[in-house]
This record gives structure tokens, sequence and C-alpha cells, in this order.
């Protein structure tokens, strides 16, 4: 059974020029991925870590995340993506839960660190391990039963849940996208964490609340950054899509959103005082 890094090191072979990542003003070819992807191996083998052995990472989204998804899995190591927004006690709990014996960091971790062995900080370097660190043979193939990711997810009111995935069920997900959309040299693959077109908006959500005429009503909650009016934010929209799509009323509030451990916004939270005391949760039903 292939790894995860089986097709990068197919496309170092056939495509070492080419660009695979673009990151902020980062971009690699697939020939220097493949070297990045490398060294975290040594590092993390001269660590004394073997198969199995759990490495987790929490940061922002960036090609770094790419190279350790990938090394982590070549190393036979089991990977643990952590939520950026995960508090120290969350980190914690998941550190001691999955048996994490090396974390990643791209934020202060506070004294969640103090729950894992070793902790690396994340440089402008291949995910933060240095130039010169040995850069061993990765596996390409492995048995069915190896895990490369282990994410943690956490649940509102109740400890983290986890979810582990082989390396079949990783590469199984990629065939299964083929199927309907082939990959091309110049297919690209958009990475990227919630896009906003309101710069002034830094968060914002839309859903139907019940309304006499129509049954339902577009409604939207803003978070603006500034001073931005319901009336600016009707004007824009307008600008951008068609009139039928524009929120009918617009909340402006100054507290974050909720939001769910995986980062999600709670549109269910957010819909409930304005359809309570209706039988359904329907317009017109």
């Amino acid at each position: 059974m292939t790894t995860m890094l089986g097709p990068l090191r197919r496309a170092r072979r056939i495509a070492s020029g080419r660009t695979a990542v673009s990151s902020a003003d980062v971009e690699l070819c697939y020939a220097d991925t493949w070297d990045r992807c490398r060294r975290p191996v040594g590092g993390l083998r001269g660590l004394e870590l073997g198969e199995g052995d759990r490495v987790a990472v929490v940061g922002p989204n960036c090609h770094r995340n790419l190279e350790l998804y990938q090394a982590v899995a070549g190393a036979g190591m089991v990977l643990v993506p952590l939520n950026r927004r995960h508090t120290e006690a969350e980190l914690r709990y998941v550190h001691d839960h999955a048996g994490v014996a090396v974390l990643f960091a791209g934020r202060d971790v506070g004294s969640a660190r103090e729950s894992v062995k070793h902790v690396t900080i994340w440089a402008r370097s291949a995910s933060g391990c240095s130039p010169a660190a040995p850069r061993p043979t990765c596996a390409t193939t492995c048995r069915r039963t190896r895990s490369p990711a282990s994410s943690t997810l956490a649940a509102r009111r109740a400890p983290q849940r986890g979810v582990t995935l082989t390396h079949r069920n990783l590469v199984a997900n990629v065939f299964n996208y083929q199927a309907f959309a082939p990959f091309r040299p110049q297919t690209c693959w958009l990475i990227a964490a919630p896009l906003f077109r309101h710069p002034a908006v830094p968060e914002a959500a839309v859903f139907g609340v019940p309304d006499h005429r129509w049954g339902e009503a577009v409604y939207a909650v803003v978070v603006p950054r500034g001073d931005v009016t319901s009336e600016d934010s009707t004007r824009h929209c307008r600008e951008q899509i068609a009139s039928y799509k524009v929120p009918k009323r617009f909340e402006l509030r100054t507290e974050p959103l909720p939001k769910s451990g995986a980062g999600k916004v709670l549109r269910r939270e957010l819909r409930e005082p304005h359809w309570r005391g209706h039988d359904t949760r329907v317009g017109g039903a």
C-alpha cells in the first residue's frame, strides 16, 4: 500500500522543477518540497521516535502543514493535527489522550508545552528543522493498518473525540476525487482559511429567519472592523450578488461569533432565538 509520500516521490521524479506549493511569499518546486519533507524525518528519528509514535502540529495554515503531513506519515509515525484556536487546557488534553511525543508549534502554546517531551517552534527553515538536518530514506509503502493521521476534534461541551485515518483512507480519497475531477499539469489546489470579500468584515454568518410573507428571509450577523453600518453592508452586497441573495437585515455585533472547536461558526446558536416558539425550523412548513 502506498503512503502519503508515494505521489510526492513520483512528482519529484517526473516534474521536479514544477511549482508544488505557493504559500505567501514562499514558492517551492517538487524537488524542494521533497527535500524539506525529509528534514523533519531526520529530526524526529534523531529524537528516537519510531513507527506509530504521535507527532502533533498546531499553527497557521501554510506550507509547513503540508510538509509535516508528508514527512510524519513518510516516517511511519502518526500525525495529530490540532486546531490553532484550542486553549492550553484543550491542547494538554489532546496531548495526553493521543500520547503525543513531539509538538510542532506555530503559536504560543504556553503551559501545554509541559505535556509533551519535545516542542519545536516553527522557523522559516523547513518545518522548524535546520537545513543541515539529515535526509533519511522515507517509506513510500506500508502495511494497511498504519495510521498517518489522527485528527482530534473538539466537541463544544464534552472532551475531544479522535478520528484515525489510515494511508489507505487518505490515498483512496485522492483517487475518489480524481474520478470526477482528473488532475492535469495545470491543476492547482487552493487551501485557505475562511476568505471574506468584506475587508471591513472579519466575521459574518448568513442564515434564514421566519418571514410572514415569504416564509423565510435572509438574515446576516456581522462583526465589523471599524465604522460599518447596515446600509454599507447592503450596498456592498448589492454590488456583488443578485438582489434576492442580499440579506433583508444585518445585525451588527462587537463580540466574536460563536464557534465550534474546529473554528466553524455555530449558525444553529445564532438562528435559535429567531425560531424559538416555531414548530419547525423551515419557514412556511
